[in-house]
């Protein structure tokens, strides 16, 4: 079974294909493959055969190629600029392999595409007829609303669901407006 897993800024998800198996935990919390080790809750008898890493973390890539070496023998691909991919992109360079791996994941399905990521940073990227058009980041949903929060002396959320949920249902609705305009033209 293929193992991925997607190493970002905030979260380091792991998800087996084809399975309801699926992972998370802070890519702070681990630093080495002894503290992975502590953490990850697949068993060594499991069958996983192959596994790729996306990663943004300078490091994190390492420590989980050496955990899945050491705990399953399985030497994983890592995403990266020396890899072939189907879209033209002209600075490869200045690309992370989160943004390359969403991209070429959207081309399996058109050519021609936006997507979209929400994460630590909501980014956009374009590319048309298999060329790689341009991106934009912005801060992420959360990342925007505790800065707003931090900011704004007037806001204060307590820990009350109820209470919360109005003002980040507002940060979700925002970018799904954006979804919602790039399929129009499909």
């Amino acid at each position: 079974m293929l193992l991925i897993v997607d190493i970002g800024n905030s979260y380091t998800k792991f998800k087996i294909k084809e399975s309801s198996f699926y992972f998370s935990l802070k890519t702070s919390i681990y630093n080495d493959v002894e503290e992975l080790k502590k953490c990850f809750p697949i068993e060594k008898n499991n069958s996983i055969t192959d596994a790729i890493i996306s990663s943004v973390c300078l490091n994190k890539d390492e420590i989980i190629k050496e955990f899945l070496i050491n705990e399953y023998n399985v030497t994983p691909i890592i995403i990266n600029h020396n890899l072939k991919y189907d879209i033209k992109y002209p600075a490869l360079n200045e690309l992370g392999s989160d943004l390359i791996s969403l991209m070429e994941g959207a081309s399996i399905y058109s050519n021609t595409h936006l997507t979209i990521s929400l994460g630590t940073a909501t980014v956009f990227n374009l590319v048309i007829d298999n060329n790689y058009i341009g991106t934009a980041i912005s801060p992420g949903i959360f990342t925007s609303l505790n800065g707003l929060i931090d900011s704004a002396s007037m806001i204060s959320i307590s820990n009350s669901p109820s209470k919360n949920w109005s003002l980040k249902s507002f940060f979700f609705v925002i970018p799904l407006f954006f979804v919602y305009f790039a399929t129009l033209n499909n």
